[in-house]
């Protein structure tokens, strides 16, 4: 049995959000179990309850004596990814660019059924599809955080899939769906981190963060030995999805 653990970054109902963000890992029973495992041996290490992507970037709550240290931060960050790498968990990644998801006509908008709903069902879609050419049996189960605001959509977003009507090849992958605590799971809080990165790797890509020079070397060592392109909805990215849903100008011009 294999396990995707997906958290989002960003927000879409945030007006000054200009990336949102579905991302985690994919991996097996056994491997989120050795996970689990050694990632609660380097948070006990350093006296942390659990990683939150957000507090650690500013050095805030339990991170809050960290700040300045980038030394103590760097070898943090490099145990975890050393955890995830160990692993053999296979990241996957979906992302939005909101400016160009708000210019869209209403009518196309409706038609995606909304950010979390789109690029939930894109990360779905894509981590079963890995297991194309697996034995029959092997399936897939999916884990978000639990979340009232997101939790109806992702229910939504699985049921959708699993739909004999829906035409999707691997359907028969999809295992189940849950929801889970990030403050007890650490695949939730890999996730997290993932999510984080992928997002700043995007505002990285298309110049937002004029900071930012090149991919940081969070995101780098975790695709370094498992790359797989993940989803960019962009302009382009959304016109393309758009006209195979039968949208041929989702703009109005």
């Amino acid at each position: 049995m294999w396990h995707v653990f997906l958290d989002e970054s960003g927000h879409p109902n945030d007006a000054t959000s200009d990336v949102f963000a579905i991302a985690g890992f994919m991996a097996t029973q056994d491997s989120w179990a050795k996970l689990t495992k050694d990632w609660n041996s380097v948070l006990r290490a350093q006296h942390i309850q659990f990683l939150h992507m957000r507090e650690f970037a500013h050095s805030v709550g339990q991170f809050s004596s960290w700040k300045g240290d980038e030394t103590r931060r760097r070898r943090f960050v490099e145990s975890i990814l050393t955890v995830i790498e160990h692993s053999g968990a296979y990241p996957i990644v979906s992302a939005l660019i909101m400016d160009a998801y708000r210019s869209l006509r209403e009518a196309a908008r409706a038609r995606l059924g909304g950010p979390y709903l789109l690029l939930l069902q894109c990360c779905i879609v894509d981590s079963a599809s890995r297991l194309e050419t697996s034995p029959l049996e092997e399936r897939v189960a999916y884990c978000v955080e639990r979340q009232d605001e997101f939790a109806s959509a992702a229910r939504q977003a699985f049921k959708k899939l699993t739909d004999p009507g829906y035409p999707m090849k691997c359907r028969g992958r999809l295992a189940g769906f849950d929801v889970g605590d990030k403050s007890t799971s650490a695949p939730l809080q890999a996730a997290d981190l993932m999510a984080f990165e992928a997002a700043k790797y995007v505002r990285y890509r298309m110049g937002y963060d004029v900071k930012q020079r090149e991919m940081r070397f969070p995101l780098k060592r975790i695709l370094h030995n498992s790359f797989r392109e993940g989803k960019l909805f962009d302009r382009n990215g959304l016109q393309v999805l758009l006209a195979e849903c039968g949208v041929s100008d989702p703009w109005g011009y």
